[in-house]
């Protein structure tokens, strides 16, 4: 541990370092976010929220089509927000946040890492960080993962340094960056930032005995950083809003994690099996590292950092096992604490000249990489009536990418030369990820952008637009206007529009009431899916129905003819 040797570290090599890192993630964070389009639902929602919030001028009270949406707190929309006034609604603008705020996490991981296990160790830690599936695939989706995850894992790495660190200036100076991360964490998801901090720290103070460590803690300082940061917004919604209280405390925290209300159900095993394929390509190294790391248990007290980190990487596990509400990206936050405890690892085995020791770890991760050149193929085969047409380019560039990484690694390794294969390796996945967005483009389902260009510039005053039978989230965003529904509520839209009863007009649910929306002097539109429209002239023969806009995937309909 080098929380000693601070003070002798050359600061342009931590600047040169930081330099780097910021050029190489820069380019794999930014460089193909406007490839792919937005996302349903995620992306689609959390890009209309932040454009309702600069449309109204309301920043306390978001809303998602017209709706209020007290889910999480506004941080993440206000930074949106911000971004859309400044650049407007390109994909790099939209995407903008959830890369910096991942590349910010990454930089802050390689400062806490080289501070305690030293140069390499922090190389390393930043380096597989920035290329594990679940990290760097969430900085390329709008979603607010990334943000409660990084304010957390880094007020996390300020808190162990700070604990070592004499009292003093440098300690307030952590422990402050410790309360104020932790107060944006809550601005970014609610009080689960609070609840799972505090649970590694006592349970870490537990297993270590390091009671008497718990003096000077500046827990007045926490308190009103909490105040001036979190408090303001917390006050003025639950002031607007009295039924903000219920939604945003009773049902987002404690009955989502208690209950299945969000229809997110999975078995208790669920991250055991995640956590390994979202921590890839770098899992084929943990098996190393947590023998080495549990065969220290007599020998605890002499690493104490190496388990604060395993305690928070096993219980953000652990707490979220138990939860009956389960997405794969709650477990975001166990990616930093193992990148630094492989990256510490890996660096304690170079520096030693152990080369040798990671020659089957190199091979695995080698052989991991052709495995998956040679099955992704296979996948898009297996999966055909799911996956979207075009982008074989990014297809056939990602196969040739992985196979010639896992190749020269393979090489490089017959040759003796471990080092070399090890970058190798890593030169394959980090430029098979700047095919992330062209390969995700064909998996994910596909957008109404199309439609909705098509009809915005049609639209006169006194119509109305309708989803039918679906809700489509992208569609509202890239109409810049809400969007009605036909026989389809939204269960996330139900709390609010419960608040704003005259919300519940725009909202046709029986199936009796459509035609009197729809047989009205002026235009209607809706859209749907393409296999919905003959639904819906089956069960209205009478109403008339006049195709505007159609493809493989959707249709837009309206109650008159397109004009000549």
């Amino acid at each position: 541990m080098l929380f000693e040797l601070m003070s002798l570290e050359d600061s342009r090599t931590i600047r040169r370092d930081l330099v780097a890192l910021m050029l190489f993630f820069g380019v794999l964070f930014f460089g193909t976010t406007w490839f792919r389009p937005l996302a349903n639902p995620d992306e689609g929602r959390y890009s209309e929220i932040p454009r309702e919030m600069l449309a109204s001028g309301d920043w306390v009270q978001p809303r998602l089509n017209g709706v209020l949406y007290f889910y999480k707190p506004p941080l993440p929309y206000w930074l949106h927000a911000l971004a859309i006034g400044a650049g407007g609604t390109s994909l790099g603008v939209l995407r903008f946040w959830p890369a910096a705020i991942s590349l910010f996490g990454l930089l802050g991981t390689y400062l806490a890492a080289r501070h305690i296990y030293g140069r390499l160790a922090g190389l390393f830690s930043s380096a597989i960080l920035g290329t594990c599936l679940l990290y760097f695939g969430l900085s390329q989706i709008i979603t607010l993962d990334p943000f409660v995850s990084v304010f957390m894992c880094l007020a996390l790495f300020c808190y162990i340094i700070g604990l070592f660190t004499e009292v003093g200036r440098s300690r307030r100076l952590l422990f402050g960056g410790f309360y104020l991360l932790i107060s944006l964490a809550v601005m970014s998801k609610g009080f689960m930032a609070i609840a799972i901090p505090g649970a590694i720290i006592f349970l870490w103070f537990v297993v270590m005995n390091q009671w008497r460590r718990l003096r000077d803690l500046y827990l007045g300082m926490g308190v009103l950083i909490f105040a001036v940061v979190a408090g303001p917004w917390h006050l003025a919604a639950w002031m607007q809003n009295p039924h903000w209280f219920d939604f945003y405390i009773i049902h987002e925290h404690w009955e989502r994690y208690l209950s299945d209300v969000s229809d997110r159900s999975q078995p208790f095993w669920y991250y055991l099996v995640l956590l390994p394929i979202g921590f890839l390509p770098w899992t084929v190294f943990l098996p190393q590292v947590l023998v080495a790391n549990f065969r220290r248990w007599s020998s605890r007290k002499e690493h104490p950092v190496a388990w604060f980190l395993l305690i928070w990487s096993a219980f953000v596990v652990f707490f979220f096992s138990l939860s009956e509400s389960k997405l794969p990206t709650y477990i975001l936050p166990v990616m930093a604490p193992l990148a630094v405890l492989t990256g510490a690892f890996l660096a304690e085995v170079v520096d030693g000249g152990g080369w040798k020791r990671l020659r089957r770890g190199i091979a695995a991760l080698a052989g991991l990489l052709i495995l998956l050149g040679l099955i992704l193929p296979v996948l898009l085969i297996v999966r055909g009536d799911e996956v979207n047409p075009g982008g074989t380019g990014w297809v056939v560039l990602a196969i040739a990418l992985l196979l010639a990484g896992g190749g020269v690694s393979l090489y490089s390794l017959k040759r003796g030369e471990e080092l070399r294969a090890l970058v190798a390796a890593f030169a394959g996945i980090a430029l098979t990820y700047l095919c992330f967005n062209g390969l995700a483009a064909r998996f994910q389902q596909p957008g109404t952008r199309a439609f909705a260009e098509f009809l915005k510039p049609q639209l006169e005053a006194g119509d109305q637009v309708f989803h039918f039978a679906d809700y489509f989230q992208d569609f509202p965003f890239y109409l810049e206007q809400p969007v009605d529904l036909l026989l389809q509520f939204p269960n996330e839209q139900t709390f609010g529009a419960r608040w704003e009863p005259e919300q519940l007009d725009r909202y046709v649910e029986n199936q009796e009431e459509i035609p009197s929306a729809w047989e009205v002097p002026g235009r209607r539109f809706a859209l749907a899916h393409a296999e919905h429209l003959p639904i819906f002239q089956q069960l209205y023969p009478d109403l008339a129905v006049f195709v505007w806009m159609a493809d493989d995937n959707y249709v837009l309909f309206a109650n008159q003819p397109m004009p000549k």
